[in-house]
């Protein structure tokens, strides 16, 4: 219920794609702070504001995925990219 409330609030015009590919780069900007806190071997302390964002950006890119399905179903806009892009 909440991903279609706020693919309702999204423009016609937004791809899919893009709303997932946003939602990847949150994910990914997490985890180079992460890694340049602890780097490779994932030792030292973490600050609690990362550990935070990590939470919040990992949640929203979770909430993104499961928005642009409905996305692609309220603008018929459906794709095989879309397709590789939600199931691998």
């Amino acid at each position: 219920p909440i991903a279609e409330r706020i693919a309702d609030c999204l423009p016609m015009w937004l791809a899919p794609n893009s709303i997932t590919l946003f939602g990847f780069f949150l994910n990914i900007i997490s985890h180079l702070v992460l890694l340049y806190y602890q780097g490779f071997q994932m030792e030292g302390p973490v600050p609690n504001w990362a550990i935070v964002m990590t939470a919040v950006f990992y949640f929203t890119y979770i909430m993104l995925d499961n928005t642009d399905g409905k996305q692609a179903r309220r603008t018929h806009s459906s794709s095989v990219l879309g397709m590789l892009f939600d199931h691998g």
